[in-house]
């Protein structure tokens, strides 16, 4: 467990757990072997204090591709978001089948042309809190804080279930 606060491009960020193999072999039977029962797992620990602290917020999930979340029969993200019963935005989209985790290092910044945001109005000077699996080099949020800035929200703050980096690599207020 981390249970690490932080910054990251201009938002406050929240780190659950470590990547490790555990949490990879837990994170390959929900998204690879489409085990849904699992969504709950993985916020059940923070649950309480999340509903609090992201109270006034509607979540919105960095996205899978529409092709992925066909083969699986469900939206990894969107499930794991649903324990927080909070209001779901599910308009940030994921434009054709690639795959981040599929690109060289060098390369992932190609993420920024498959993200996009599909009306949104809703979310206009609202707090949005913008949840994701695992952070590795930041650039699958980066894409999408920047399609959801373009909505003009109250204040985003992000939700990291992992991360592939050491915390002791975080800065205040830098990107990966």
């Amino acid at each position: 467990m981390l249970n690490e606060k932080s910054r990251f491009d201009g938002c406050d960020i929240h780190f659950l757990y470590e990547y490790n193999e555990f949490f990879r072999s837990l994170l390959f039977q929900y998204k690879g072997q489409y085990d849904i029962a699992l969504a709950p797992v993985f916020l059940s620990y923070f649950l309480i204090e999340l509903r609090h602290q992201y109270s006034n917020c509607i979540v919105a999930c960095c996205p899978s591709s529409k092709e992925q979340n066909e083969r699986r029969g469900f939206a990894p993200m969107e499930e794991i978001a649903k324990t927080l019963n909070l209001p779901l935005f599910t308009d940030l989209i994921k434009i054709g089948d690639y795959k981040q985790a599929d690109q060289p290092f060098r390369k992932r910044k190609g993420i920024y042309d498959h993200i996009a945001v599909v009306g949104g109005q809703d979310l206009y000077q609202k707090e949005i809190l913008l949840i994701d699996d695992v952070m590795t080099s930041g650039h699958t949020l980066k894409a999408c804080l920047d399609q959801l800035r373009k909505l003009s929200p109250k204040k985003i703050d992000i939700l990291i279930l992992s991360c592939r980096k050491h915390r002791k690599t975080l800065s205040s207020e830098n990107s990966f």
